[in-house]
């Protein structure tokens, strides 16, 4: 089989995923090729899945996309609803394909997933089960509805298998982490308060901020505020994850439950080093973890204070956590078996013949139009131009339309 995948990029989340499913997988032959739609910022992932044998198109042109499309068994689109998606799409060439979909976003916020656009897939992948709460895809999935077989998750991961390596290093405080983007579109809004309510357990609680420092000057403006400021640390974008996670005593991944996030891979890897991580009761997350024996799900500022001193005054708890972590995404987060899975799904698409797929009738004939089809209940404050009511996700730097 030939598959050709089409992605905006290869950045961290997506790349991870391409590193993973990319691989050799023994008894089956098959190649990839992918096409970036954008020249990439970084090439750490284009470089690790160039060396699985992958063959990787940088901003190629129509009639290189064409004529991979033609010699293509199977194309595959990763959507989030990134501008360059949209308007590839809106400009889909004309050529019978067979096509699936690899969700990257739960839409169940915005961008929600619309079932007219699903519909137009021979296959959908979510990355993570929440996507079936989306009230109009619990509909078309319903064995009358037009979804009924057509849907799978297929996680978006890649290869979490070192990180059950990973040693917890001596450190002198209690070091309480979190890794990825900043921004407050992902951040829970109260991130800082709840930090600030947990720091009165003891003195020597840290917080340990990994990723993009871009929003470093408002998080450290609000801990200023509630008195806090010496308490953070912030280490900027790291390649070697493991090293930070073995100096982590917990994971307090606090998410804006607006977020749209999916797999998430922070958590998986978290788990996997044996680090005992701390989520909102909600979204995917609630998918992920299970309550107190693998991890924790918390509601509010007073629930995570009682984990975090439970974590801070009993090392066995956290042992205990650990080790059922470890066990939970051995289990249930194998990239083998993760890419078995999409393997049998490009196998059974094979009986489907290739047809000419048509978008612009659904997604609309300009990029406000895009936008919009993907948006739900905020509708009507762009249309009435109440800006400054939407969500914290529609202001932040992210690539999303």
């Amino acid at each position: 089989m030939k598959i050709v995948h089409i992605t905006p990029h290869l950045g961290t989340g997506i790349g991870n995923a391409y590193w993973g499913i990319t691989r050799r997988v023994a008894g089956v032959e098959c190649s990839h090729a992918i096409v970036l739609l954008e020249k990439p910022e970084k090439t750490f992932f284009v470089d690790r899945v160039r060396k699985n044998g992958c063959t990787i198109f940088e901003n190629p042109t129509e009639l290189e996309i064409v004529t991979l499309l033609k010699n293509a068994d199977i194309v595959q689109i990763n959507w989030w609803h990134h501008p360059l998606m949209a308007k590839f799409l809106d400009d889909f060439p004309d050529i019978p394909v067979r096509l699936v979909c690899w969700i990257h976003v739960s839409g169940c916020t915005y961008p929600y997933l619309r079932t007219d656009f699903l519909s137009r897939f021979e296959q959908v992948f979510f990355t993570t089960p929440y996507s079936y709460e989306n009230k109009e895809v619990a509909e078309w999935v319903q064995d009358d509805g037009g979804g009924h077989d057509k849907t799978s998750v297929i996680y978006g991961m890649g290869d979490v298998s070192h990180f059950f390596e990973v040693k917890q290093e001596y450190h002198r405080n209690f070091h309480i982490g979190y890794l990825g983007t900043l921004d407050f579109n992902k951040l829970h809004p109260d991130f800082v308060k709840y930090c600030a309510t947990v720091s009165a357990i003891a003195d020597n609680i840290k917080f340990v901020m990994i990723g993009d420092a871009s929003n470093k000057n408002i998080i450290l403006q609000q801990a200023i505020q509630h008195g806090i400021a010496d308490r953070f640390e912030f280490h900027g974008f790291c390649e070697d994850v493991g090293k930070e996670l073995s100096q982590l005593d917990c994971m307090g991944y606090l998410l804006n439950p607006y977020h749209f996030g999916a797999t998430e891979n922070v958590v998986l890897e978290t788990m996997a080093a044996g680090v005992p991580v701390i989520l909102m009761n909600q979204n995917t997350e609630k998918y992920i973890v299970e309550n107190n024996k693998n991890g924790f799900l918390i509601h509010n500022p007073d629930e995570y204070y009682t984990i975090i001193e439970l974590l801070y005054r009993n090392p066995k708890e956290r042992s205990r956590i650990a080790k059922n972590a470890k066990v939970r995404i051995e289990k249930n987060y194998s990239t083998e078996d993760n890419t078995k899975k999409l393997y049998s799904f490009y196998e059974k698409m094979m009986q489907y013949s290739k047809q000419t797929k048509k978008f612009r009738n659904i997604f609309g004939n300009s990029p406000s139009d895009w936008f919009l089809h993907f948006v739900e209940h905020e509708r009507a404050m762009f249309h009435e131009n109440r800006l400054t009511e939407l969500p914290e996700i529609f202001k932040g730097n992210r690539k999303v339309l």
